[in-house]
């Protein structure tokens, strides 16, 4: 991708690596999810540190649940954090 700037000369042109995510609404509804309810763990257990947990580790805690229960801790979530 070419992108246009003005530095110190009137015109350079730099080219730029551009990540592009695609998304379904499904796929965006989970991301939400798993960081609501990173957030509040991370406020509840009072974590200072930035802990990246791999989307297969949260697979596994998702299929542990269901909808039903995944809704419900949304809400929970939404209600009790503020930050959200």
């Amino acid at each position: 991708m070419r992108s246009r700037f003005r530095g110190k000369r009137k015109r350079s042109r730099q080219k730029e690596l551009v990540e592009i995510q695609l998304r379904t609404l499904a796929m965006d509804y989970w991301s939400v999810l798993e960081y609501h309810i990173y957030t509040a763990w991370i406020l509840k257990t009072k974590i200072q540190a930035v802990i990246l947990i791999p989307a297969c580790h949260w697979q596994i805690i998702i299929d542990s649940f269901s909808h039903q229960n995944l809704v419900q801790i949304n809400n929970s979530v939404m209600e009790g954090c503020s930050t959200c």
